[in-house]
């Protein structure tokens, strides 16, 4: 599947996503990367809010997750990731991991995950 039609149905699939749960980026990049990102995309209309690792000090993922966990009041959710710090942080914050397998995910990293999707439409299936 080609970039521009995984985005298209990416950007559906969010659009879905977003219509029944708050949707939230948590990423190691940098904010300013972020922003490009979410700007290039539209994305603010189906985001409640981004996250970057530059946020907390420690530099991990899992306490960033923590505290966008406790900032946002979420109990039961996905972390939805392609990395093991995706994963790692899910399971850290007692949350259900989901690897995606696509894109920029290497080898095992996804294999601690609860579940492994291979496309979008498998993660709406899923939730």
């Amino acid at each position: 599947m080609g970039a521009g039609v995984r985005q298209t149905v990416g950007l559906k699939g969010t659009n879905e996503l977003s219509k029944k749960y708050p949707l939230f980026i948590v990423s190691n990049g940098p904010t300013e990367y972020l922003q490009a990102i979410e700007e290039t995309y539209n994305l603010d209309r189906f985001i409640q809010n981004t996250y970057s690792n530059q946020l907390i000090r420690s530099g991990h993922k899992s306490d960033l997750v923590q505290m966008v966990k406790n900032k946002n009041q979420i109990g039961k959710s996905y972390v939805v990731g392609h990395r093991s710090s995706d994963i790692s942080a899910a399971k850290d914050n007692e949350l259900i991991a989901v690897g995606v397998n696509f894109d920029f995910a290497q080898g095992d990293e996804l294999k601690q995950a609860d579940f492994v999707v291979n496309n979008f439409k498998e993660i709406l299936e899923l939730v």
